[in-house]
């Protein structure tokens, strides 16, 4: 395992540095940044695993590592050997490729979530509880490489970096909506601006409220969140598990999605008007989601 990881960020990073240097510009340099510390997070995974560094010893964390290792058993080292060995050839012939970043990160959560739909051939489990226990297995493995518990790393990747993320692509698309109106002003692209605007406002007091809603410590953070979602299955009468899909995965994975869309169909004359649409219905979704979330509510009221 140890000799595959090495192997891997050699492989990879190689790639990335290769790239970097044969193209200076900003996007190849965040390139090689992300595999400096993909690379990174693998190593100190593998050192962890092998007592170079101390780990984590937490149930909810072992529970979740465990959730995977039940049902594969002998299998596990032979397999987790073999993903990292195509998703790290996949990511350096990405690099090598040089293919578009909004594809190569569609096809890696295309990848994943299929993934993870497919480990319920190994269990009992419907497709959708075995999602949600890959992606579990996901968050306490990359926390135990950083050093973090389970409920730790969960606060932190799930409200703080996902909000982020889905905020930061928002503004990508008001920057991308305000340049539209300066070189082809109209009616649709003023709309399209303003809605943007919107948004990145709605994100931007999203986060403020889920950093007030979930304060520190981080463990009472995450108590304090798995509550909320239980009242959120009981609104929305289906499963905890569901829940946890519908807000983390899917919401999040559609957010991303339509501001990546909206940005494509505003640069191109006849997408203005399907852009506001969009807009229009992200903002609705987020006031509907924002509605029903117990803290959310209660700190808006």
């Amino acid at each position: 395992m140890m000799t595959i990881a090495i192997f891997a960020c050699v492989v990879v990073l190689g790639t990335a540095l290769w790239r970097v240097v044969r193209d200076t510009r900003a996007g190849s340099v965040a390139v090689t940044i992300a595999a400096l510390c993909y690379c990174i997070v693998l190593m100190l995974a593998a050192m962890r695993l092998h007592g170079y560094l101390p780990a984590v010893d937490d149930r909810l964390t072992n529970n979740a590592l465990g959730y995977i290792k039940n049902y594969l058993g002998d299998n596990l080292q032979v397999l987790l050997s073999a993903v990292i060995v195509v998703v790290n050839a996949f990511v350096a012939c990405a690099i090598w490729w040089r293919m578009p970043l909004r594809w190569f990160v569609a096809a890696v959560v295309a990848g994943f979530l299929l993934l993870g739909c497919a480990m319920s051939l190994f269990n009992s489990t419907s497709p959708l509880v075995s999602l949600f226990g890959t992606c579990c297995a996901f968050m306490a493995a990359v926390g135990y490489a950083l050093g973090l518990t389970y409920k730790e790393f969960c606060v932190i990747g799930n409200n703080y970096v996902q909000a982020g993320l889905v905020a930061a692509s928002a503004l990508w698309l008001a920057v991308e909506s305000w340049q539209v109106v300066k070189r082809q002003p109209s009616f649709a692209s003023w709309l399209a601006a303003a809605l943007s605007s919107l948004l990145v406002c709605a994100y931007g007091k999203l986060f403020w409220v889920i950093c007030t809603a979930y304060p520190l410590p981080l463990e009472r953070a995450f108590d304090m969140c798995v509550d909320d979602l239980y009242g959120l299955a009981a609104t929305w009468q289906t499963t905890y598990y569901h829940v946890n899909i519908i807000v983390y995965v899917i919401a999040f994975v559609a957010a991303i999605s339509c501001n990546v869309v909206a940005v494509w169909s505003l640069r191109r004359s006849w997408g203005r008007w399907p852009a506001v649409a969009l807009m229009v219905a992200h903002l609705v979704a987020v006031a509907a989601v924002a509605a029903s979330w117990p803290h959310v509510t209660m700190i808006l009221a």
